[in-house]
């Protein structure tokens, strides 16, 4: 005998197989990933991912490569960067997602915040 709960406990797997589909965090060798966008989007192509996103750390370079792969792959790609900020005067990182890429005020924060990495990366070579 089938209960509803059974028939509930299905429902989330199958929402669950849907999920799996879907990949919204990546970092390609824009940032500190290991793989360039074309391959990040092979790869999720081999492993049925649908629907994409490039979230390099405070850069969107990368994403016209990943919009030309992804129409190869025919995967749908939202705009993605992991912004790195304070909160409480902790390091964080925010995942923003599906934003225009002509956002002058994002653009803004992405260029500071790369002037902040290349920084410290010269005063840490420099030590």
């Amino acid at each position: 005998m089938i209960t509803i709960k059974d028939i509930n406990e299905q429902g989330r797997i199958n929402d669950s197989q849907l999920h799996r589909r879907i990949d919204f965090h990546s970092h390609s060798t824009f940032s500190d990933g290991a793989l360039t966008p074309k391959a990040l989007l092979s790869l999720a192509s081999e492993q049925n991912i649908e629907l994409f996103s490039l979230t390099d750390h405070d850069t969107i370079a990368g994403l016209g490569e990943a919009r030309e792969a992804a129409k190869v792959h025919n995967i749908k790609l939202v705009t993605g960067v992991e912004i790195s900020t304070l909160w409480k005067g902790i390091p964080i990182h925010l995942v923003a997602l599906n934003f225009s890429e002509d956002n002058s005020a994002l653009l803004e924060v992405l260029d500071a915040n790369q002037k902040i990495r290349i920084d410290r990366a010269k005063k840490s070579r420099s030590c």
